[in-house]
């Protein structure tokens, strides 16, 4: 379903960050507001557009100075977030990540160019702790339709098979081999924040849109100077409080944002909370965090990232960030500490309300 509205620019709320990873409940809107500040002059038009996608909520908003472009704009950039969905979704029978499954352990499979940009991307990055096999703990686990934790010997099964699991590809056929049989591919970790990005850089490129936001389900990136000459902001939920936030950080053009959190998708039992975030390593949830945000130049590596640094230890991460000065992160520990990375002081504007203990790192 798809909705427009073209006004004239008012002040707004920042845009809400609430996650990188699928959401399947449509309550999750009250938790995004997502926005273009004040300041456009009497000329100018914002249109927003909303969209179930890619299991969650697809929203973005565009200012131009005509209407008909926007509408068009928008509707080029929801059609390329489809696009890559449909090539990506595991859960799609028609998807070729579902024929690369499919195939696992018998063939090769010709792709599209965007899974195969994913696999290579995630290939060149080399960080076991994600790796786009995991398919078989995910099934194991299937967070969000089961209650409890699987049988140890089940996590044990799937996760020696995410151990045993590789793809080779070929760049000049482009195609893709998984193996061994029951390996399978999962791209929650980078598709949303690819799709988003794929969205962003057509709206850049179109000669009549003046900035816009395109928010993937808590995946953000912004998209040129903002009419009214005030900086982007985007509001960090509270991950233990739905109706707070944690802060606020302001976003520069072109830059991107994401979250992964263990509040998005998670069951309780026995007193613990098992969220979908999961560690190929132990094959269970991974502990430490609560949420990890990263700041990054594109979409797909703040979900990347993100993603990564909710697993790895905390010492391990601030490391990786010393070596990647382009990246910047906030850590929301379970301990109920806030560590804010370098490269975010002057950006970060904390929520003291929420009785978290913040340390600038």
């Amino acid at each position: 379903m798809c909705s427009f509205s073209i006004q004239e620019s008012t002040k707004k709320k920042p845009a809400m960050l609430f996650g990188i990873l699928p959401v399947f409940y449509l309550y999750a809107l009250l938790f995004v507001i997502t926005s273009l500040l004040s300041g456009c002059n009497s000329q100018t038009l914002q249109k927003s557009s909303t969209h179930f996608l890619m299991d969650t909520l697809i929203q973005i908003d565009a200012t131009g100075k005509s209407s008909v472009p926007l509408e068009k704009a928008l509707n080029a950039a929801f059609a390329r977030m489809r696009e890559v969905a449909d090539k990506t979704d595991r859960y799609t029978a028609s998807s070729d990540c579902s024929a690369v499954n499919k195939a696992a352990g018998i063939q090769s499979v010709k792709v599209s160019g965007d899974l195969f940009t994913l696999v290579e991307y995630v290939a060149a990055q080399n960080h076991p702790e994600v790796t786009l096999t995991i398919g078989p703990l995910v099934d194991a686990w299937s967070v969000g339709k089961q209650k409890a934790p699987p049988d140890a010997s089940v996590i044990q099964k799937a996760q020696l098979l995410v151990a045993a699991s590789s793809i080779n590809s070929d760049p000049v056929k482009q195609t893709l081999f998984l193996h061994p049989k029951g390996a399978s591919l999962d791209l929650g970790a980078v598709a949303k924040g690819y799709a988003v990005d794929q969205a962003a850089d057509l709206l850049a490129r179109d000669p009549n849109i003046i900035s816009a936001l395109v928010n993937g389900g808590g995946n953000i990136r912004v998209v040129g100077q903002k009419p009214d000459k005030q900086p982007w902001r985007v509001a960090i939920k509270d991950p233990r409080d739905e109706n707070a936030l944690l802060g606020v950080i302001t976003l520069s053009s072109g830059q991107a944002i994401a979250t992964s959190g263990d509040y998005q998708r998670y069951f309780e039992a026995g007193g613990r909370r098992f969220h979908h975030i999961l560690s190929p390593t132990t094959g269970h949830p991974a502990r430490g965090n609560i949420s990890v945000t990263v700041v990054a130049k594109s979409a797909l590596e703040a979900d990347y990232y993100s993603t990564l640094l909710f697993i790895l230890p905390l010492g391990d991460s601030l490391r990786l960030l010393q070596n990647t000065p382009e990246l910047h992160a906030v850590f929301v520990q379970e301990n109920r500490t806030v560590f804010i990375s370098p490269g975010l002081k002057d950006k970060f504007a904390p929520d003291s309300k929420g009785g978290w203990q913040y340390v600038q790192k």
